[in-house]
């Protein structure tokens, strides 16, 4: 089997393992020998689509205006704007916008996310999104390794990021990786994303 855009008119077959479109990042489904699940080209007309509850990318809490910039839940009180890339570790998150890159480890902008995570080096990784959406990781030379999805990875190279994947650094501290593509999309005016 194989999946298919739901978004896209070119009826191009991708993988089984494939997360999202990689033209326009948009949700796949299944293809059967019998044809898509939906009709040719793979649009179904806006009236027939379910209309989904806007929710807080953080929390889930439902937003029952479109209007609002914040989540109205009080524990969360997050922008409604999700960053590019999602990094929760056990001690908090890393969040980046396109264009951004920043080092994981036990100095700089996120070394109280790896406090407490001694086997974790001072500069243990790399991550970035680019302005297309594409996120990535490079290691850095470190004895204590930095694996994805329980593969070692090799110094000083760059590995593409895929939404769902889990990123360990070291022995034991581990993040799901989440992507939110809508970011790479955005208005040429929005500033929300500042440049690494």
């Amino acid at each position: 089997m194989s999946l298919i855009c739901t978004c896209c008119d070119d009826g191009q077959l991708l993988s089984d393992d494939a997360t999202m479109c990689p033209e326009c990042f948009g949700p796949l489904e299944l293809f059967t020998s019998s044809g898509p699940t939906q009709p040719p080209g793979g649009r179904v007309p806006d009236e027939e689509r379910p209309t989904e509850e806007p929710r807080c990318w953080n929390c889930g809490e439902p937003v029952p205006d479109p209007g609002n910039s914040e989540c109205l839940n009080p524990s969360c009180r997050r922008s409604l704007t999700p960053p590019a890339l999602l990094l929760r570790f056990p001690r908090g998150a890393v969040e980046l916008q396109p264009g951004q890159s920043r080092p994981l480890g036990r100095l700089g902008e996120f070394r109280w996310v790896f406090r407490d995570s001694a086997n974790v080096s001072r500069m243990h990784a790399l991550v970035g999104v680019e302005h297309s959406g594409n996120a990535w990781v490079e290691p850095l030379p470190t004895p204590n390794g930095t694996w994805l999805d329980g593969a070692e990875l090799t110094n000083e190279r760059r590995y593409p990021l895929r939404h769902g994947q889990r990123l360990r650094l070291a022995a034991d501290v581990e993040a799901e990786v989440r992507l939110f593509p809508e970011r790479a999309r955005s208005a040429p005016g929005d500033t929300t994303g500042r440049e690494s």
